[in-house]
This record gives structure tokens, C-alpha cells and sequence, in this order.
């Protein structure tokens, strides 16, 4: 097993407070400062995952500051408006409602705001992005605003925006519905599941659309194949593909998911197959087996820092590399 990229214990980070101002409200972060600063790196704009405080879920956000900071990089995470300490309030009490508008870019502003404070503050004159789910695309959308983004590391970035007026059986993908169909299986032998199925406590809903699906597909009962003029799928953000279409070209990007996420086959599917069908793919893209949303167990965490780390190495000698 490799060595922690973390050691334990935990070197003492070298941090302020850093507060600006976006849309009227006053939003703190924690400016972190590497002990030996990289000269010309980047530096790493944390964004919160959705709705979460700026120190991420199980104190993400803490360990890749340390991360971040041991390789020489500036760090900054701050709250969004409404969120954590930041002024302001949420326009909707609805979950689900609140996750579609940061999908569509809610706290846009916010993080292009940051970019300009982190630098101002810290002397560096580009930044990374990165984040989970919710951050990960707002971290895209800071970079189409502004061009001191010049990287960005997104973790299960959502590429579709579900309706919620719809049946979730009816907007997964076909390769995601076979992935839960396998699940299903797996608990045939498991006694607690079928006393949730006999006690009504199972989604029947989806239970039987992924085996029909399945099951039209081993029959030969395909969906027909899709015209010569590819259209966009149902329920893709287009937001987030005319931000893609915006960067893709100048933005070195680091794409990560768990195997087992939703995300990953829309990510997969319908964006990669069909939106980017017979265009380059500009960017690296790793799946970590045996993880789940934010990358819990340890082992699977470790992973996510490795594969940052080979990520950072080889993007910063790149750069170094050429004298950028």
C-alpha cells in the first residue's frame, strides 16, 4: 500500500481570514499559505460543494488545503451567499430546487468574485478550481467568466439537471439503470432485502424499469439509433455545455468520479457519446472503484489525492516545462 499523502498528524496551516464582497453580501473564506511557495504556480480556489459550508463534507476541504499547501500552492475556501458564515439568504427552502439553481450557476458570481480577492491577496495570478458536484460546475462557470482560471478539478460534476416533476426511473441512463439492476441482483441472497421488498420499503418503480430496460436490450428491443445530426439528450444542462464549449480550449481539466455515481454514466453517456461524439476529449477523466459521493472510505480519499497529485505534477511541469 503507498505511503498517506497526508501524514498524520496534521502540519499546522499558515491561514487568514479573507473576506470580499459579492452581490452586496460579505463572504468570509480562509486564505491558506504554503510554507515554501511554488514560484508562478497557481494557486486553488476550493468552492463549496452545493449548499455545504466552505470545510467541505468530512472536512474535505481542510485536508486539500493541507494537500495543496504541501505542494507549494495558495489556497483559498470561502461560503457562498446564504451558506456557512456568508451573509445573505437562500431564495427557496426546497432542497432540490436550490441544487438545480446552483447546476445553472446560482453562485456564479460568488466564486468570480473570490478569484479576484484570492489573487489580490495571495500575488497569484492564476487559479484552479476545484470542487464536488455543485462546486465542480461552478468552478466551471468562474472559469467562462474569467480567464485568471486557467484549470479546474471537478469532482462528480453533474452534467444533467433532473426534472422534478418527473420520474427518476424515466431520466437515468441506460448504462446507469444496468449498473443499479446489478445491485439489485446482488441482494437477492440478502434476507434484509427482501423483507424491505415484502414490507413495501423498496422502489418498485425503478426495480422494474431497469429490468425491463435490460431486458428489451438482451432481446434485441434497442432504442433506434440516433439520426446523423446528433440532438442534445433530454435533461443535459446547457448551461454547463456552453461554459464547456467556452473553456475546453485554454482550461486544463481533471474530471473525477466514484464508480458508483449517477453523475459518472450521464458524464459517460450523454455527454461524452453523444454531445462530444467526433470532438477531442481535452481533459483527463479517472473513476475510482469503491467509493461513494464524497469519496468515503479513506482508502478511496487516498486514492482521490493520488490521482490529484499525478494530475498536478504532470499539468505544473508541463507549464514549467514551457516557461508559462
Amino acid at each position: 500500500m503507498s505511503e498517506p499523502l497526508l501524514k498524520t498528524p496534521a502540519p499546522a496551516l499558515d491561514e487568514e481570514i479573507l473576506v470580499f464582497t459579492s452581490g452586496g453580501h460579505r463572504l468570509p473564506g480562509i486564505l491558506s499559505r504554503p510554507a515554501q511557495p511554488r514560484a508562478g504556480a497557481p494557486g486553488v480556489l476550493l468552492c463549496s460543494p452545493g449548499l455545504k459550508h466552505r470545510v467541505g463534507p468530512h472536512r474535505l476541504h481542510l485536508k486539500l488545503a493541507r494537500f495543496f499547501t504541501e505542494r507549494g500552492l495558495f489556497v483559498y475556501r470561502f461560503d457562498f451567499h446564504g451558506t456557512g458564515d456568508a451573509e445573505g439568504t437562500l431564495f427557496s427552502d426546497e432542497v432540490p430546487v436550490l441544487h438545480e439553481a446552483v447546476q445553472n450557476g446560482h453562485f456564479a458570481e460568488n466564486a468570480t468574485d473570490a478569484v479576484a480577492a484570492f489573487c489580490a491577496a495571495s500575488g497569484v495570478r492564476e487559479v484552479i478550481a476545484c470542487g464536488l458536484c455543485g462546486g465542480a460546475i461552478t468552478g466551471l462557470y468562474a472559469a467562462e467568466r474569467d480567464p485568471r482560471v486557467t484549470g479546474l478539478i471537478g469532482f462528480q460534476l453533474p452534467v444533467k439537471v433532473l426534472d422534478q416533476e418527473a420520474d427518476f426511473a424515466d431520466q437515468i441512463s441506460g448504462e446507469y439503470s444496468d449498473f443499479i439492476l446489478t445491485l439489485y441482483l446482488k441482494k437477492l441472497v440478502n434476507p434484509a432485502a427482501w423483507r424491505n421488498f415484502f414490507s413495501g420499503k423498496s422502489e418498485y418503480r425503478l426495480i422494474w424499469k431497469t429490468a425491463t430496460r435490460r431486458l428489451g436490450r438482451l432481446t434485441g428491443r434497442r432504442a433506434p439509433a440516433p439520426a446523423a445530426k446528433r440532438e442534445i439528450p433530454a435533461g443535459m444542462n446547457r448551461n454547463f455545455l456552453r461554459a464547456y464549449d467556452a473553456v475546453e480550449r485554454r482550461l486544463a481539466m481533471l474530471w473525477i468520479y466514484s464508480e458508483q455515481e449517477r453523475a459518472r454514466y450521464d458524464f459517460e453517456g450523454d455527454f461524452e457519446q453523444v454531445c462530444l461524439a467526433g470532438r477531442t476529449k481535452p481533459y483527463t477523466k479517472v473513476v475510482i472503484p469503491e467509493s461513494n459521493h464524497e469519496f468515503a472510505p479513506d482508502a478511496a480519499q487516498q486514492r482521490l489525492l493520488e490521482v490529484i497529485d499525478a494530475w498536478l505534477t504532470a499539468t505544473l511541469g508541463a507549464r514549467e516545462g514551457t516557461g508559462a
